[in-house]
């Protein structure tokens, strides 16, 4: 079986990332992830096996999974011939734009993966579904410029009507105190540096104790457990621009390489060295 591994960059000016996967055999994508981003994947044909937070889902054709930021997600499983669909969006940009339904998309996004998983079921999303993958078709031979416009326009309208539609249901408007808090922590750890348990309560105002506690219960993860994901991911990517196994290590402030390359081979399931040198199979999300 195949193992993937996954890479994109967003911002301002680049708020989204598009791609057609195909799988003409059994591929896996086995380790969890985690970023500031979400991911809206659609199976077209096949099936996916996904972890979205502290579940698994099984999706079929015409079947969609929207994960959360910050949120564990992935060890994903592509029988062959699937072919998805896949959407990431950089989560605040796409706040930015979804008028006065920002904190309706914000409870969506932090309330339990069951509760989503339900109440996107139960609004019927398959005409939207379609909308958006005819809105992806028919611009496909744009001039890339126009194509990309045209694209995050249909990215939006998707969220407003699928918003739209969850403001008329009985769907409850969550809290995003907890979130909020945590906040300035999650900033600072997304960018890859390490930070303490201790420090990242300073961070946020508040006690350690009361930081371990709303950490965990906000992402379902321990923040020990979510900071060493992040540290991982980001030197995952400078070892792919090249940079010395061991450099990185103290980069991203290892205890030595030795222990930074258990951690690594545990996370992606290759030793950096055989990243580094392109012994892994990778495939690169691009945008399209």
């Amino acid at each position: 079986m195949k193992n993937l591994l996954y890479y994109w960059h967003l911002s301002s000016l680049h708020p989204f990332d598009f791609a057609i996967q195909s799988f003409d055999e059994d591929t896996c994508f086995p380790k969890p992830d985690l970023h500031r981003d979400i991911h809206l994947i659609i199976v077209q044909s096949g099936s996916l096996r996904i972890r979205n937070d502290d579940e698994f889902l099984l999706l079929h054709p015409g079947e969609f999974v929207l994960t959360a930021p910050w949120v564990l997600h992935g060890s994903n499983t592509m029988t062959g011939g699937t072919r998805l669909f896949v959407l990431t969006i950089e989560t605040e940009i796409l706040l930015e734009h979804m008028l006065g339904h920002k904190d309706l998309l914000m409870s969506l996004l932090i309330c339990p993966p069951e509760i989503r998983k339900e109440c996107l079921k139960n609004c019927n999303p398959a005409p939207l579904i379609e909308k958006l993958l005819k809105s992806f078709d028919r611009c496909k031979d744009d001039d890339p410029k126009i194509r990309i416009m045209r694209q995050w326009l249909a990215i939006q309208t998707f969220f407003i009507d699928l918003l739209s539609v969850l403001a008329h249901s009985d769907f409850p408007v969550i809290s995003t105190e907890n979130f909020r808090k945590i906040e300035p922590c999650l900033s600072r750890i997304s960018e890859g540096k390490p930070l303490s348990v201790s420090d990242a309560a300073s961070l946020c105002k508040i006690s350690v104790s009361y930081f371990s506690h709303i950490f965990k219960q906000t992402m379902r993860v321990p923040f020990s457990v979510y900071e060493m994901h992040s540290r991982l991911n980001h030197a995952a990517v400078r070892l792919q621009q090249g940079i010395p196994v061991k450099m990185v290590a103290l980069e991203f402030s290892f205890f030595d390489p030795s222990h930074f390359s258990k951690v690594f081979t545990r996370q992606f399931g290759v030793p950096p060295g055989k990243f580094k040198s392109g012994q892994a199979s990778s495939f690169p999300i691009t945008n399209k």
